[in-house]
């Protein structure tokens, strides 16, 4: 049998045969000064093992069996550039793969009953990355995923711990701050009648970048309504914060009258002009005269505004908004009066903007994105403006069935601040048109031309040569500027109304029978 062994600290391979022969390429023996230790290293991960003639191989066979091989030891092995920068080259993902992870999405938001655009969101993502981290770094395959991901209560607990962590970074910044402004909003939830007090910071840094933080939502519990009780309410806040009023900071709060003489003293306020534009239109389009003061009134001379707000409604009314789609899509963004008392109506839902924020003050990152949290519900960038719908959320709990009913009945819900009206939904009649010319009327089969067109220009497509589109839009019904479908041509919206006329016809005669959702009661499992 030959044998090499480790020589004055240099490890080298052994070779031979033997009875354990599987462990030949795994381990070298370690001989000092032409002195044999009773230890072996691990060509893996070069570590050392109690090895003599009196123990035997069963740890060694062990340790083999459990070695992470693909492990680099950070002695032995030298680092490249790859390791402290990613390549620019991406790698392209093979279809295999990437339907694979389809599939396990939409298994996700099917089986968990979670909304579609959950994973494209910061938190599904992080959780994705940080799983892929581990799948790497993990060279066996013999973990369950069950014994990977957390339980629920090791969450919550998480939750508690993440929270206070963050708190005492926050207060650290708000103990700095020599000037900023507060914005403040007060409301009561119709159903429980429980009254809440939300409380916003903004401030400027150095770099001239703008910052906000929602302090918090908290349940209002003062044994009186009165402008005295709300001022020592939020003192007491800010100075959980160590922060302080005084005549150079602002805040910003709506302009009822409980809201004046609470911050009159000791600080600038400002009044909400989302507040002065709702009243100015509610009175505009509502009220004959408005109150100037106790014992003053004033007529409103908006007769005509009046009139003309009045007999749009009854234009773009639900019966007559095929006939008039242009003027119906007109009237609904006029008549959108965006609701009043909604700067701070779910603060919570900005908790991932107040941790990204807190994440770049950490790091002292300046060159990200300034983005400022102005509401629960819209999102403000320095460079444009973009607003964010609030995320769907499943009913699995009692409560949250009983929100859903109680939303149900009240027939309206606040979305990109505007009310919204409720409505059941009913599946529109489907028209019938051509795939290959574009036009109403008959069908792809049907089709009398001898090239299909193309559906934005409606140049002729030929076999055999490449389209190249100008991408003027063009109506096949009417020739113009729109899309052949479009409700913006009136041929299609006469279209849609004869049909719907005969639907409405066939139904009455018993010729067709159209299944109403509400009727179709369907039990609700927990």
């Amino acid at each position: 049998m030959l044998v090499a062994f480790v020589i004055c600290g240099r490890y080298i391979q052994l070779h031979g045969q033997h009875g354990w022969k599987d462990l030949l390429n795994c381990i070298d023996y370690i001989i000092v000064n032409d002195d044999r230790q009773q230890f072996v290293c691990c060509n893996a991960c070069k570590g050392l093992l109690l090895h003599s003639s009196l123990n035997g191989t069963n740890n060694l066979c062990t340790h083999v069996k459990s070695c992470p091989k693909k492990e680099k030891s950070s002695f032995a092995y030298q680092k490249t550039v790859h390791d402290f920068y990613s390549c620019l080259k991406l790698s392209p993902i093979p279809r295999k793969i990437k339907f694979s992870a389809t599939e396990a999405c939409t298994e996700f938001c099917a089986l968990d009953a979670r909304a579609f655009d959950v994973v494209k969101g910061d938190g599904f993502k992080n959780l994705a990355k940080t799983l892929f981290g581990v799948g790497r770094g993990i060279s066996t395959s013999s973990i369950e995923i069950t014994d990977l991901l957390p339980h629920p209560t090791t969450i919550s607990t998480n939750i508690t711990r993440l929270y206070e962590e963050y708190k005492i970074q926050l207060i650290d910044i708000c103990e700095q701050l020599t000037s900023f402004c507060l914005i403040v909003d007060q409301w009561t939830e119709a159903h429980t009648g429980i009254r809440y007090c939300g409380i916003a910071l903004r401030y400027v840094e150095e770099y001239s970048q703008l910052f906000t933080f929602i302090i918090g939502c908290f349940r209002d519990n003062a044994a009186s309504h009165s402008a005295q009780h709300l001022r020592e309410f939020v003192n007491k806040i800010l100075e959980e914060y160590k922060l302080q009023l005084d005549s150079t900071k602002f805040v910003v709060t709506d302009n009822e009258p409980k809201m004046l003489p609470a911050f009159r003293e000791q600080c600038s306020r400002v009044g909400s002009a989302d507040h002065y534009l709702n009243k100015q239109l509610q009175h505009a389009f509502q009220s004959d005269q408005i109150h100037l003061n106790k014992n003053t009134t004033e007529k409103v001379d908006c007769e005509l505004v009046q009139n003309i707000f009045n007999q749009v409604k009854k234009v773009v009314s639900s019966k007559k908004q095929q006939l008039f789609p242009i003027l119906s899509k007109i009237a609904k963004v006029i008549c959108a009066v965006p609701a009043a008392n909604t700067i701070i109506e779910r603060p919570f839902s900005a908790a991932k903007n107040n941790m990204q924020t807190l994440k770049q003050l950490s790091n002292n990152d300046f060159r990200r994105k300034r983005t400022v949290s102005m509401s629960s519900t819209t999102t403000v960038s320095s460079e444009e403006s973009t607003c964010t719908v609030a995320k769907k959320s499943r009913i699995d709990v009692e409560d949250n069935l009983r929100e859903y009913n109680s939303t149900l009945k009240l027939g309206r819900i606040s979305i990109r601040n505007t009310f919204c009206t409720i409505t059941p939904f009913l599946a529109g009649d489907r028209m019938t048109y051509c795939t290959r010319c574009w036009r109403l009327g008959h069908m792809r089969d049907k089709c009398d031309l001898v090239h299909p067109r193309c559906r934005i220009c409606l140049n002729n497509l030929i076999d055999g040569q490449t389209h190249d589109c100008s991408n003027v839009v063009r109506c096949a019904q009417c020739d113009g500027h729109h899309h052949s479908l479009s409700n913006e041509c009136e041929k299609v919206a006469e279209y849609r109304f004869k049909l719907k006329e005969q639907v409405n016809n066939a139904i009455s005669t018993g010729k067709l029978h159209r299944l109403v959702p509400q009727d179709r009661a369907q039990p609700i499992r927990f």
